[in-house]
C-alpha cells in the first residue's frame, strides 16, 4: 500500500484567543490518498492542552511624608505577561492591598501586598512592594530677648516658635523639653549674645534648631538736681546756698565705667562760673 497527501487536524485550542484548557485534537482525510483497498481511519484521542500564561503583578513602592494620617490603600501596579494586546481588563475580580503598611502612621518602612486578581488564563504572580514613610520637616527658633542691663547673669531663653507641625500636632507630639545654651547663658553686660535651643527629639520630625539672639541694653541713666537749698549768713538771714546737690540714678556704683559731668558750674543769681549758661 502506498499513500500520499496530508490529513486535516483540527483543535479549537489552536486559536491564538483560546482559553487555557484542554482540547480534542480533531482528525479528517485531509488530502490523504491511498493506493489499491485501502482507506483511512481516524482516532480523535489526541488532545491539546493550552496552559494558563505567567502573569506578573507588582505593587508600586510608595514615598510620602509624615502627616499624622494612617496609610490606605496602595500606589497601584504593574502588569508583565499580558498578550494579544490585553490588560487589566481580562483579569476577575478588584485589586486589593494588605500588609503592615494598611493603617501604618509613623515614619518607617512598611510591606504593601496587592492580591484579589484572578483568571483562569492567566498564571498570576504578585510581587510586594515597600511603603516609605519619612520623617516631616520641623523648624524650632529661640524667640529674641532684649532685655536692659540689670547686673544679673542672664539664663534661659524667651521660649520658641515651632513651625511644621502636621495634622494639628503641637509640642506634646515630641520628646524631651527645650533647653537653652549658648554665650547669652550667664551673659551679664551690654551687648549681643548667641541663645541656642535643643533638647527636643522626634522619629516622625526631622527637626531644625534655629538660634535666637539676648540683647542687652544699657540702662537709662537720670542725673537729678535738687532745688537750691539755703545757707544762714553772719547775720542770721538766710541767702540762697552756692551749692547744688545732684544724684544720679541709678548709683554710680552698679554701672560698669564711669561717670563725668561738664566743667560748668551753675551759681545763683545768674552767674555761670564756666562761661556757659543758666
Amino acid at each position: 500500500m502506498s499513500f500520499a497527501g496530508t490529513p486535516n487536524l483540527f483543535s479549537a485550542g489552536a486559536a491564538a484567543t483560546a482559553d487555557a484548557g484542554v482540547y480534542p485534537i480533531i482528525a479528517s482525510q485531509g488530502t490523504l490518498a491511498a493506493s489499491g483497498n485501502y482507506g483511512f481511519a481516524f482516532n480523535n484521542a489526541g488532545s491539546l492542552t493550552v496552559n494558563p500564561k505567567a502573569l506578573t503583578i507588582t505593587a508600586n513602592d510608595a514615598t510620602q511624608t509624615y502627616n499624622g494620617v494612617p496609610f490606605s490603600g496602595g500606589n497601584g501596579v504593574t502588569y508583565s505577561g499580558f498578550v494579544n494586546g490585553q490588560n487589566a481588563s481580562v483579569l476577575g475580580g478588584t485589586l486589593a492591598y494588605g500588609g503592615n503598611s494598611q493603617g501604618a502612621v509613623n515614619v518607617g518602612t512598611y510591606t504593601i501586598i496587592p492580591s484579589n486578581q484572578t483568571s483562569s488564563n492567566y498564571a498570576i504572580n504578585y510581587v510586594n512592594a515597600t511603603l516609605t514613610i519619612n520623617p516631616q520637616p520641623l523648624t524650632i527658633t529661640a524667640n529674641n530677648v532684649t532685655q536692659t542691663f540689670d547686673g544679673v547673669p542672664y539664663n534661659g531663653g524667651n521660649g520658641v516658635t515651632s513651625s511644621g507641625f502636621v495634622n494639628g500636632q503641637n509640642s506634646s507630639a515630641l520628646s524631651g523639653s527645650i533647653t537653652y545654651g549658648g554665650n547669652s547663658q550667664g551673659a551679664v553686660n551690654v551687648g549681643a549674645y548667641t541663645i541656642i535651643p535643643s533638647g527636643q527629639t522626634s522619629s516622625n520630625y526631622a527637626i531644625t534648631y534655629v538660634n535666637g539672639t539676648l540683647t542687652i541694653t544699657p540702662p537709662p541713666i537720670s542725673v537729678v538736681l535738687d532745688a537750691l537749698g539755703t545757707a544762714a549768713n553772719a547775720t542770721g538771714t538766710t541767702s540762697p546756698s552756692t551749692v547744688m546737690n545732684t544724684t544720679v540714678l541709678p548709683s554710680p556704683a552698679s554701672l560698669p565705667g564711669t561717670i563725668t559731668f561738664g566743667s560748668n558750674t551753675v551759681l545763683p543769681y545768674g552767674n555761670d562760673a564756666g562761661g556757659g549758661w543758666w
